[in-house]
């Protein structure tokens, strides 16, 4: 079985730490392919970063891919930043990455995204990512994410305190019950079965990407676009088979120094 983990990484510190994650993932498994998508500058300092020419790297790790958002789509220049409550960088350029998975032309059954601040941690054990996906193969899940938070119970209650609340106004969402079932998911780490909902996925959520863009929709959460996009790609998901990955993975929060080991 052979999967892919992909992430979007702009700017330090997380163009080096993916860079240093994915390299460990490189080592360390049999079965992997590996893409970054990044900024084109980011990638002409690539040498600063790991003492090595793309051409070196590449040769060094055939299984690891640098794909540039500028190359993703030619005939518009996605915006970096974008206004937002406590972030700038535009969120939802994550799907690029999705993107550049399944434009690659490699053979893979699953799509791994995580954020691009992550890291090995000792329990990490490669057969340890068969067993989940064979988990979602028996269970017939398209989609396993963290922290379920399906939209229609925040409205039940009082949806003007939840914290999602912007996006439930950007999008009128209080005037509709269309997005009710889906949910807005914790979106540092995402495992998709490649699947004809997968690319369904991946074309629903860069058009939101569009969509923000042009109405100057709030980064945050981009938790939202990913659960909408998922349920209008007829997915079926679940949290479970995440905890299957026990001590793989941590990862430090941005305002803080305290380690979050994963799942």
């Amino acid at each position: 079985m052979r999967y892919f983990f992909t992430t979007l990484a702009v700017n330090e510190p997380y163009f080096k730490k993916s860079l240093e994650f994915y390299i460990s993932l490189h080592n360390k498994t049999n079965n992997g392919f590996f893409n970054i998508t990044t900024s084109k500058n980011d990638l002409d300092r690539i040498t600063e970063n790991v003492g090595l020419t793309i051409e070196k790297l590449y040769e060094q790790y055939p299984r690891l891919k640098i794909t540039t958002i500028e190359s993703l789509n030619k005939r518009f220049e996605f915006p970096l930043e974008m206004e937002g409550h406590g972030f700038i960088f535009n969120l939802n350029l994550k799907v690029l990455s999705i993107k550049a998975a399944l434009l690659s032309g490699e053979n893979f059954d699953y799509l791994i995204f995580c954020d691009g601040d992550w890291g090995i941690y000792d329990g990490f054990d490669e057969n340890k990512l068969f067993n989940m996906f064979n988990y979602m193969d028996e269970n017939k899940i398209d989609f396993g994410f963290e922290r379920p938070a399906k939209i229609g119970d925040y409205k039940k209650n009082n949806w003007h305190d939840c914290f999602f609340m912007e996006k439930v106004i950007d999008y009128g969402v209080d005037k509709h019950n269309l997005w009710d079932e889906a949910e807005v998911v914790n979106e540092q780490f995402l495992v998709f079965k490649k699947n004809e909902k997968l690319m369904v996925f991946e074309q629903k959520w860069e058009q939101m990407l569009w969509y923000t863009i042009a109405n100057n929709i709030r980064n945050y959460p981009d938790g939202f676009e990913i659960g909408v996009s998922a349920l209008e790609s007829g997915m079926t998901h679940s949290w479970v088979p995440l905890r299957i990955l026990s001590n793989c993975f941590y990862f430090y929060p941005k305002y803080s120094d305290t380690m979050h080991v994963r799942f």
